[in-house]
């Protein structure tokens, strides 16, 4: 099942075009985002966020929504995967005794 998509409040992205490529333009109300970046930090006081293109910009030429980054890793899985990836990379040639 996938996640509802939990969108930053009190922000705005727009595609801002120069000769050199185009930038983003990120504007936010202090207050709002500040709430809400303290509001959802993890233990180690981080929060990640993506920066997603729209299909179309709304009627406030907003091109860009942010939205929270809610994935976490399987710690268990990335273990199992990292004893097998050294498992794999080590073979009974490569030990000296």
């Amino acid at each position: 099942m996938t996640e509802k998509a939990i969108y930053v409040p009190g922000t705005s992205v727009k595609t801002i075009p120069t000769k050199h490529g185009d930038m983003l333009k990120v504007s936010c109300k202090a207050e709002e985002v500040a709430q809400f970046l303290t509001a959802n930090a993890n233990e180690g006081g981080w929060v990640t966020l993506l920066i997603t293109k729209r299909e179309r910009p709304d009627e406030k030429g907003r091109t860009h929504s942010v939205k929270l980054d809610t994935w976490k890793p399987d710690a268990s899985k990335a273990k199992r995967q990292f004893v097998s990836d050294v498992a794999a990379a080590v073979s009974d040639e490569d030990i000296p005794f």
